[in-house]
């Protein structure tokens, strides 16, 4: 039995991170005795400060170079290298680790043990479960996981109580805004829709980059959203995400939080990130107009895929999530 296993992420893109919750719980339900270290970025490591399923939290120093990495990991027993970067099977050898359990890219495979294939029209989800399979094959649960703290879920309550009494959460911007956001107007025109039906508040979530497209919506909205994009930390905003009924969203790292808090969601897809970062099962629906065959993924591709997607999909995925009628 494993004492110390170690579990390297990316240093950056939340998303990624928070969607090894999964790997974590297995490791925990494989070896529940071993001591398990995450390292990742700094903003996934303060979302997942209450999990369960590890002992120590690493987050990336931006002055951190390689050794002084592998220094803080202490030779444990199994790395399992989430992240496919070469650097990282590096920090994997570096450090020690008896076993590297990772996938076979980037042509770092003879640094590793235990040699995972990275299959790209797998749900990135499931095939960070694949890194735990190759080791030690069993039954493990794919469903994502996040915690809220009790003082955290109160003060959420109390911010939003002055607001309303069913409240619906978008997150209207994107990393790589071209070919992840989804239209304001649209997002204005769902949002005035389920507010008239549901007699809900839409709340606008989002960095302050993405304040932007935030606004753009509020702007074409009108039942007045409340406007959040910009306004709070990251533990804020994944308590108040717990408080709404439904998440509709563009392909981010919000997107996996409500999901891990676990909303019904709504995920609006550009056709080259859907096989990887989509959701599915009773409580997820994810939206995606695919390109026509023959025709190249170029930026303007997937713009027009993604403008393809309409109000009225969109409004009946959330309908049918809420048991509205259609």
């Amino acid at each position: 039995m494993p004492k110390r296993i170690a579990v390297v992420t990316k240093h950056k893109y939340m998303g990624d991170t928070l969607i090894v919750t999964p790997l974590l719980r297995g490791i925990k339900q494989a070896y529940p005795e071993s001591h398990v270290t995450l390292m990742a970025g700094g903003a996934a490591v303060q979302l997942l400060e209450n999990c369960p399923y590890t002992d120590t939290l690493l987050a990336y120093k931006k002055d951190d170079g390689l050794f002084a990495l592998a220094q803080k990991l202490a030779k444990p027993d199994i790395c399992f290298l989430v992240d496919r970067s070469f650097r990282a099977a590096m920090l994997g050898v570096a450090c020690g680790a008896k076993q590297r359990v990772g996938f076979n890219a980037e042509g770092r495979g003879f640094m590793l043990t235990h040699r995972v294939p990275y299959l790209w029209d797998k749900r990135e989800i499931v095939a960070y479960l694949d890194l735990l399979q190759a080791i030690t094959p069993g039954t493990y649960d794919p469903s994502p996981i996040l915690w809220v703290k009790g003082d955290e879920k109160a003060a959420a309550q109390a911010r939003l109580a002055p607001e309303g009494t069913c409240f619906i959460g978008m997150q209207p911007g994107a990393n790589d805004p071209y070919v992840r956001e989804w239209k304001a107007e649209h997002y204005a025109l769902v949002g005035d829709r389920l507010s008239e039906t549901l007699g809900a508040r839409v709340v606008l979530f989002g960095t302050d980059t993405e304040r932007k497209a935030a606004e753009a919506v509020e702007a074409a909205m009108r039942h007045k959203p409340l406007m959040l994009a910009g306004k709070t930390k990251l533990r804020e905003a994944m308590a108040l995400i717990s408080c709404c009924e439904l998440w509709i969203g563009n392909d981010g790292g919000l997107l996996h939080l409500a999901a891990g808090v676990g909303l019904p969601t709504v995920g609006i897809f550009g056709p080259t990130k859907y096989t990887r970062w989509h959701y599915d099962g009773p409580r997820h629906r994810s939206l995606v107009s695919p390109l026509a065959e023959g025709v190249k993924p170029t930026d303007d591709a997937i713009r027009a895929a993604l403008d393809a997607i309409t109000p009225d999909q969109v409004e009946h995925a959330a309908r049918e999530l809420l048991s509205l009628p259609l």
